[in-house]
């Protein structure tokens, strides 16, 4: 069963204002003039040894799982029989 046109002509009419966004950003966004590019590797471990770097994790984790245990089981009650 198809939406009705209505509904795909806004879906479509969204993505196009979306990507349209996201080319003007992209266009807009500054470049940088040094040729070399950053240490990703450093930025990254320096930003894994703050302070808020465990407690960002616990968040995940715990995110994690109250997401694994609202959904569970939920998958189970849709049989196509």
């Amino acid at each position: 069963m198809l939406p009705e046109p209505g509904t795909l002509v806004a879906v479509a009419i969204g993505a196009g204002f979306g990507a349209a966004l996201l080319l003007l950003i992209s266009a807009l966004r500054p470049t940088s003039s040094d040729p070399s590019p950053p240490a990703r590797w450093r930025i990254s471990l320096q930003r894994a040894r703050t302070s808020i770097g465990p407690l960002r994790l616990a968040a995940a984790i715990g995110v994690g799982v109250l997401v694994l245990v609202l959904t569970r089981g939920r998958g189970r009650s849709h049989r196509f029989d």
